[in-house]
């Protein structure tokens, strides 16, 4: 019988500008922001699901516009995001499946504007398997189109599929091979900024017991 509980969680916080930011414009006031959430786990000895309501408010936030060939930051006033937070995994015919889920609406209060660079949905499905002593996985991340920042027009949202294999050496050290952005996607973060092609990465990690 699964558990079942509520969960909450209130904070609130500052972000004092970069000195590169400072430096720019002096007059750049810190950032001050309020978050609030509220939700349900379910819990078993197989299965965890997190569903969460979030939102959060930020004054005096901070951005950038471009002028000529420079940065030029500012604070923009009140920004507000607000959405659902989904996370859950488990274990099937020997497979462990991750699931995380978001949907959210993040805007510039004072100009009723979707913020930069922030997707309204975005998500990802890991799937693995340990076969002997080796675990073999993929996982898919995802994420809807974005507007990017200085009027740059829209970033057109993309799909990433990453294969990984893990393998305990002993009690202390994993030896994990991961093969990132497996199909070779062109996507984009930043509008005119390239993104990391396709990838081998080879990793010893040790954590001792």
């Amino acid at each position: 019988m699964p558990n079942l509980k509520a969960v909450g969680n209130i904070s609130s916080g500052f972000n004092v500008p970069t000195l590169y930011e400072q430096t720019d414009t002096p007059t750049l006031m810190p950032e001050k922001y309020k978050s609030r959430e509220i939700g349900l786990v379910s819990s078993s000895n197989t299965q965890l699901a997190r569903l969460v309501y979030f939102q959060s408010t930020t004054t005096n936030a901070i951005d950038y516009s471009y002028v000529g060939n420079s940065n030029n930051y500012k604070n923009i006033g009140k920004v507000e995001n607000q959405g659902f937070e989904f996370t859950g995994k488990t274990t099937l015919s020997g497979f462990l499946i991750k699931v995380s889920a978001v949907t959210q609406n993040p805007q510039n209060i004072s100009s009723g504007t979707q913020l930069a660079r922030r997707a309204k949905e975005y998500g990802s499905i890991d799937v693995s398997k340990p076969i002997k002593d080796i675990n073999l996985g993929a996982k898919l991340f995802a994420s809807s189109e974005r507007k990017d920042s200085g009027g740059s027009g829209t970033l057109a949202g993309y799909s990433i599929w990453s294969f990984y294999a893990s393998r305990k050496i002993d009690q202390d050290w994993t030896a994990r091979l991961k093969l990132e952005n497996a199909f070779d996607r062109n996507y984009e973060l930043v509008h005119g900024y390239n993104t990391p092609g396709r990838g081998v990465f080879l990793t010893l990690q040790y954590q001792p017991k």
